[in-house]
């Protein structure tokens, strides 16, 4: 069994979802899972055998939570197995099923 991290940035809730969808997988294959959120500005205080890092991206930027969480455990990150995952949803529908018309293409 190992403890986990998922330490993660949602502003729109889909990141927290993915997250939780992992937790509920390594949870059922005996792990141990903190789901905890970046936002709320934390120290890691506690030993971990993995840490994922999940944040959303938004016109090319994560968060500045996420870079500020990053920072201030960098020391423990990276003494400890770890990951980053990305999250970039894009609503697909009639209209705007072009990239040439997605207005955060337009905003690059």
């Amino acid at each position: 069994m190992k403890r986990i991290l998922i330490a993660f940035s949602s502003i729109d809730g889909q990141t927290f979802k993915i997250c939780n969808g992992i937790r509920h997988i390594l949870v059922n294959d005996g792990h141990q899972v903190d789901v905890v959120s970046i936002n709320e500005g934390s120290k890691i205080k506690e030993d971990y055998s993995f840490i994922l890092i999940a944040a959303s991206i938004r016109y090319g930027n994560y968060h500045k939570s996420v870079y500020k969480f990053i920072e201030d455990n960098l020391c423990t990150i990276e003494q400890t197995a770890n990951g980053f995952l990305s999250v970039s949803a894009t609503a697909r529908k009639v209209g705007r099923d072009d990239p040439l018309v997605d207005i955060y293409i337009q905003k690059n």
